[in-house]
């Protein structure tokens, strides 16, 4: 036993003094500094026709034969198939003499019984007065339109390219394409001549001098028209610059996890890492969990993400919020303040991914209504989360004088329940019942005009 003691004794001195190798920390998972990796935030791409499941093309329209009136809450009855339409995906409608009240922005949908009818809160508390066939399009963030495709922004923190142009890039949310654990993949598509393309980020480069970094990804290759898979890399400039690239993912299919290490050199000013694509015009990939670490191994399902703080690429202003009247309903009090609902989800075109919960920005605008003097019941925008106890407050945009322009900072704090939806009747696989917040003010009927709202922070997980 005395002799144990001693060995040990003499190893830990050993160790002390360096002359042993330090053993490895088994378990510890690595701190994840890629960007906006669950996809949330796409401030560079608008919204177009959305994807289908099976990734080949856009959902096809729907016939919408007519629609209710005099309420917010909007019911519509179709006059065909509904499709893959899920509840929680966005729709815009369009066709002649459509009332304008459902034009604003795209809308959440909920309350879908499939090939009969579906529900929507129309955007800025308003309400049709019209009732008129129309057609319903699904729609998502990004997509092939051709802004989208001019564009070399993919994500937030993320481009395609090179020949941005060649590649179509969307947020998807639909169960079966995403790999266990993920919130969202990012979709692409090989709308191009069948070069290698590459989704890709690209940090800055001065923390990562002389250090050893690694990437890696899981990717669902779910369309195929050739023998080319894809591959996880790095590369950088430098005096010893050189790519790190992983062997080819598997052409079997399924998802699957490749990672890369790399040391970057001391005199590097660009670093990029991400996914090559090898396929076929026309393949779709799925690209889901991108980690980018310091050090030589991630491993799979072994990463720790901090909560993210994200400053757009340019900011987000709400479709329909600039230069906006608001015109809040004047009865129907809740809580002693009249309220009207806010889908950050629908009402930026899907720019802001619903599970977001904390945006930040500025309010401003102009109240002409008499000033409230020594009452509560103040004209005012609000911003809370929900109605219902217990309840976030966010900012306060105030009328301090009549027919005199306010500003304030936006802090908008956003729930996991909608005002106006809840029940069964949101149920489904691809709807998240998160993303709204609620405004109100004091006194019934009050109207706010020359109204813009900017999105300038996200957090983010």
């Amino acid at each position: 036993m005395a002799r144990s003691f001693t060995v040990a004794l003499f190893a830990l001195f050993a160790l002390l003094a360096g002359r042993l190798p330090a053993p490895a920390r088994a378990g510890v998972a690595p701190v994840n500094l890629a960007p906006n990796s669950q996809w949330e935030i796409f401030s560079g791409l608008g919204y177009g026709p959305r994807e289908n499941v099976e990734g080949t093309g856009a959902m096809a329209p729907i016939a919408v034969a007519a629609n209710t009136t005099g309420d917010n809450r909007v019911t519509f009855t179709v006059s065909g198939s509904t499709g893959e339409l899920e509840n929680g995906e966005l729709v815009t409608i369009s066709g002649p003499g459509v009332d304008p009240a459902l034009t604003v922005s795209p809308m959440r949908v909920f309350g879908l019984i499939p090939d009969r009818r579906f529900q929507v809160l129309a955007p800025l508390g308003r309400a049709p007065a019209i009732s008129r066939p129309a057609v319903a399009q699904p729609v998502g963030i990004g997509m092939a339109t051709p802004g989208n495709l001019a564009s070399g922004d993919a994500a937030d923190g993320w481009s395609k390219g090179p020949g941005g142009n060649r590649l179509v890039v969307w947020r998807e949310d639909n169960p079966v394409n995403l790999s266990p654990g993920a919130m969202y993949a990012l979709g692409v598509n090989m709308d191009g001549d069948g070069a290698p393309q590459a989704v890709s980020t690209g940090p800055d480069a001065r923390p990562f001098r002389g250090k050893t970094i690694a990437f890696g990804a899981y990717v669902l290759q779910k369309v195929r028209g050739g023998p080319g898979t894809w591959q996880a890399f790095i590369v950088s400039d430098g005096a010893a610059a050189a790519m790190a690239i992983s062997p080819m993912a598997d052409p079997r299919g399924g998802y699957q996890w490749r990672e890369v290490s790399y040391r970057v050199p001391d005199d590097a000013t660009t670093v990029s890492a991400g996914v090559r694509l090898n396929g076929a015009p026309a393949d779709t990939y799925y690209v889901t969990d991108p980690v980018l670490t310091v050090g030589g191994l991630i491993g799979p399902d072994n990463y720790i993400k901090p909560r993210e703080t994200l400053i757009p690429v340019v900011h987000i202003s709400p479709l329909g919020w600039i230069n906006a009247t608001i015109a809040f309903p004047k009865t129907g009090a809740a809580n002693g303040a009249y309220a009207a609902s806010f889908d950050i989800y629908a009402e930026t075109g899907g720019a802001v991914a619903p599970s977001v919960k904390h945006a930040f920005g500025e309010i401003e605008g102009i109240d002409s209504g008499a000033v409230q003097a020594g009452t509560g019941a103040v004209r005012v925008m609000a911003f809370l989360d929900k109605l219902d106890a217990p309840e976030k407050s966010g900012s306060f945009l105030a009328q301090a004088v009549q027919n005199v322009k306010a500003f304030n900072v936006l802090d908008l704090p956003l729930a996991t329940s909608s005002f106006g939806v809840t029940g069964p009747e949101v149920t489904g696989p691809g709807y998240a019942p998160y993303g709204y917040a609620v405004y109100v003010t004091g006194v019934p009927g009050d109207v706010w005009w020359n109204v813009s709202m900017e999105f300038d922070g996200f957090l983010l997980n």
